[in-house]
């Protein structure tokens, strides 16, 4: 594959003095969900065949039809009466790709010219044979397609297909059955619509891995630097383990609708939204998730703020003495103290308070792992009224149902999600004016699946090739960033608003002042993230220059001592770093993997200190996840002897951010309940900020009551992005030393350098590679103007079109594709690339759900090179090839 790995593992062995990554245990495998020959199947070796048939004889009439003509052009006028007829109808039946008429060949036996006949005879033979070749491939590609669809009703058939589209989109699984059963060739447009969408998840499951459901298995690895084998991998008949439950964001709709129900809020205690704080005249406080219409949308009316009242203060007063009323009690209380209010009022004025979001019914789904059903109904259980013991028998239905689902046959499924939507719905009629449904509650089951017998091990080959080549790319992306363009962000703010050395007691006052500043930062000094601007700047300058000074080559080798100078340029920090690598192994085979003949392909990274792993940890067979992350973090430690690591509780009703406990202490941010103890609880009300000027970077305090303050080390250990989260969350993240991962590693990734191309013309990136890893794969921009066109109603042209398109092109035969999308109204949420989606241009249904995907838009593609390639997938069960990635914790050592 290549030679060229000595250099730079020599290079890192040389250089003792520099800091070293080194990769950590456990390591999280992904697999694909089913072989990749369920695609491989499905190419048109036959239509492919004549296509190449057609293609070589029209170059050959591409390269002789004008010459064929300007020379008949020329005889022509040396001729007169019935030959220069001929000639005439010949140039213009040549010049149009017609078939000469044999009668105006004959006239050209007593010519004079040696070989005109003989060329035009040739040039007459070449298009009969173009023209029997299209008849053949479409008659070809017609027989094809049939076959092809027969098999891929065989796919769309298999028990674990089906479940995975089942937990995807329950929609069109129930439409797969008509397909699988049609007739090939009289697919119905409901049937084709089918087919493409199936497609879709097919090509996800073969070419693509995922940690969500059927379409790909988690596996359990680990990084064993005493062991001889690059990879070595135990158990080959592994058994799929299914979890599945009811997703977050249904219990949250649940939630919703139950504080609602007046036999059940009248028993729960009142309580005073945490977020809230006076600001002079002001109380200001912000909406509750469990307010919000959609569970998962932070954006809209995050704060809000009221004048206060002497009624207002009342209220505030009286949360300051018990933390929790029964609504029946803080009514009589308010009356108590305002006897002139007419008790009408001043109970509509307490429901407008609830509505708002200033008080809310305690009925908690707690942030730590937990079933929040079960959670749910155990609340319920304290309240005496029938209605409430008809709900708790209906969640633990619902409950049940949901696990059950994970071990039940296909028809199974159906019948257990109909038994799970009606009980839903039973639940959420019991509010009032229920105006919502499951139906409008999407996909209701989330699933994951584990391999546990089988286990996956990185040797001290790969594990030493890949941990010296990664390192100069991210020491230069450490010292380039130092500790994140987010807490960069975040101390220019604060630093501007509190000073240097600065602090504030007030966090939940100062989120939303954060908010605000970040939309206006164009004038405000921002001193340290315009230095990374420009760090980030000079690296993408260096990158792409590498780039263009080889344009027409497939591969660019970069020079690792480059990546060193320019973190010793960048260089200010040497504080423990950690980043997550997911990368994928290409080798031939197992015996050239032993060999040492791989490379290694570079996917993204994702944050280090364990929060990779946090999604996932409760799935997989270790007994010691809690040693592992208390090991990852005693480096952290080590530099704030005295914090104590406190992991921000964060869930937000979304299935990626539930995750076991990591630590004994946790800070709380408003309507994050918890199930732990109050005395390790950090609220936010509790904490205190500031600036550390000597290490620049900003610490946080927990007061207690008696006026001692701890230092915490906040831990972000969820997995959702930080854009995610609501800004309070999100400023509490950004303090996290695991909030931040080495982005912008590529020139594909660089937003402030960019490459300018043609408009209208395929441009070309080469491969980079350091060492064996490669750092981006070789790719090709393809702008709208350039992408070819389909031919309505004709799958046979449009097949053509395509495959000749990227034949001329010189693309390989398989690409990964994504999809950008101009901003438009059509096209919201900031959404502009598609996940990348598997291209195999000599495969029609990959065509067809291609040209699906992008309809009559104007998008632009990007192709990237399939590394590892369908021939370098190593990885085999039952002698069946599947794609596999892994992902590596690499930890940041001290300089020496």
């Amino acid at each position: 594959m290549t030679d060229l790995y000595q250099s730079s593992i020599v290079i890192a062995a040389e250089q003792v003095a520099r800091p070293s990554w080194q990769p950590a245990s456990p390591v999280l495998v992904r697999v694909g969900g089913t072989s990749y020959n369920q695609l491989h199947q499905l190419k048109f070796e036959r239509t492919i065949a004549l296509f190449q048939a057609i293609l070589r004889q029209q170059r050959w009439l591409d390269n002789h039809t004008q010459a064929l003509v300007d020379l008949l052009y020329t005889l022509i006028g040396t001729t007169q009466g019935p030959l220069k007829s001929s000639l005439v109808a010949l140039k213009r039946d040549i010049f149009n790709r017609r078939l000469p008429l044999l009668s105006d060949v004959a006239s050209l036996r007593g010519f004079e010219h040696p070989s005109l006949r003989g060329q035009v005879l040739r040039f007459r033979r070449s298009l009969q044979q173009v023209q029997r070749a299209w008849r053949e491939a479409r008659r070809t590609f017609e027989q094809e397609l049939q076959a092809k669809r027969r098999l891929l009703q065989q796919s769309y058939a298999q028990p674990a297909f089906q479940k995975a589209v089942q937990v995807a989109s329950s929609t069109l699984a129930s439409s797969l059955p008509r397909y699988i059963n049609a007739d090939p060739s009289q697919l119905r447009s409901r049937e084709r619509k089918t087919e493409v969408g199936a497609y879709q998840y097919l090509m996800r499951m073969a070419s693509k891995t995922s940690p969500f459901s059927h379409f790909g298995p988690l596996v359990l690895g680990s990084a064993d630097a005493n062991l001889a084998q690059p990879i070595v991998v135990e158990g080959q008949t592994p058994q799929a383990r299914a979890v599945s439950q009811l997703r977050r964001s249904a219990v949250g709709a649940i939630r919703k609708a139950l504080v609602r129900v007046p036999a059940i809020n009248g028993y729960l205690p009142l309580r005073l939204n945490p977020s809230s704080f006076v600001d002079g005249e002001d109380l200001v406080f912000s909406r509750l998730r469990q307010q919000l219409d959609d569970p998962n949308q932070f954006f809209a009316s995050w704060q809000r703020r009221g004048k206060r009242s002497a009624l207002l203060d009342s209220v505030l007063a009286a949360f300051g003495e018990q933390q929790q009323w029964g609504y029946a009690d803080l009514l009589e209380l308010l009356q108590t103290q305002h006897p002139a209010l007419n008790p009408a009022k001043l109970s509509q004025t307490l429901n407008q308070l609830i509505s708002s979001g200033l008080l809310f019914y305690d009925l908690d789904l707690p942030s730590d792992y937990q079933d929040p059903l079960l959670a749910l109904a155990e609340q319920v259980a304290h309240i005496p009224t029938a209605e409430a013991g008809q709900v708790r028998e209906l969640l633990q239905t619902v409950a049940e149902v949901a696990q059950n689902y994970a071990h039940a046959t296909v028809a199974q499924r159906w019948q257990l999600e109909q038994q799970l939507r009606q009980t839903i719905d039973q639940i959420l009629a019991f509010a009032p004016n229920a105006n919502q449904t499951s139906s409008q509650l999407g996909q209701l089951i989330v699933e994951d699946v584990v391999w546990d017998d089988l286990a996956v091990h990185l040797g001290q080959p790969l594990l030493a090739s890949l941990a010296s080549d990664l390192a100069p790319v991210l020491e230069c992306g450490f010292q380039r960033d130092g500790r994140g363009p987010s807490q960069s962000w975040l101390l220019d703010i604060f630093t501007h608003a509190f000073g240097e050395g600065g602090q504030t007691d007030a966090l939940l006052g100062f989120a939303p002042e954060y908010n605000r500043l970040s939309s206006n930062t164009a004038e405000l000094p921002m001193p340290r993230i315009s230095a990374i601007q420009q760090r980030q700047r000079r690296y993408g300058q260096f990158l792409n220059q590498a780039l263009d000074a080889a344009p027409e080559s497939r591969e660019v080798v970069l020079d690792p001592e480059v990546f060193w100078q320019l973190a010793a340029d960048f260089g200010q920090h040497n504080h423990y770093g950690s980043t997550s690598i997911q990368f994928q192994v290409a080798a031939s085979s197992q015996a050239a993997l032993e060999q040492g003949d791989y490379l290694l392909a570079l996917n993204y990274t994702l944050p280090g200190f364990g929060r990779f792993l946090t999604r996932y940890l409760s799935l997989l067979p270790a007994p010691n996840w809690q040693t592992y992350v208390q090991s990852a973090w005693q480096p952290l430690q080590a530099q704030a002897v005295n914090a104590l690591p406190a992991e921000i509780v964060s869930v937000l009703e979304h299935n990626a951010q539930v995750h076991v406990p990591f630590t004994a202490n946790v800070i709380v941010p408003p309507d994050e309940p918890t199930y732990r103890t109050q005395t390790t609880q950090h609220g936010v009300g509790d904490l205190r900020l500031a600036h550390d000027p000597v290490a620049d970077q900003l610490r946080v305090y927990s007061r207690a009551a008696d006026g001692s303050q701890q230092e915490l080390l906040p831990l972000y250990m969820g997995f959702l992005h930080m854009v995610s989260l609501p800004i309070l969350q999100r400023v509490l993240a950004q303090l996290s030393p695991s909030s931040y991962h080495m982005e912008q590693l590529r020139p594909r990734e660089q937003t402030l350098v960019s490459r300018k191309h043609p408009a209208n013309t395929i441009s070309h990136t080469p491969r980079l590679r350091i060492g064996r890893l490669v750092l981006q794969r070789e790719s090709w921009n393809v702008p709208s103007a350039a992408i070819p066109s389909s031919v309505a109603n004709d799958e046979f042209l449009s097949f053509f079109n395509w495959y000749s398109w990227a034949e001329q092109a010189g693309l390989p035969s398989e690409v990964f594709v994504r999809i950008q999308r101009p901003l438009s109204s059509k096209h919201l949420n900031m959404w502009t690339n598609h996940k990348p989606l598997a291209l195999d241009f000599e495969n029609y249904f990959s065509i067809q759900m291609l040209r699906h995907v992008i309809a009559d838009d104007q998008v632009s593609l990007t192709l990237e090179e399939m590394l590892p390639s369908p021939q370098q997938q190593w990885f085999d069960l039952d002698q069946q090839p599947y794609v596999i990635e892994f992902q590596v914790e690499f930890n940041r050592g001290g300089g020496q």
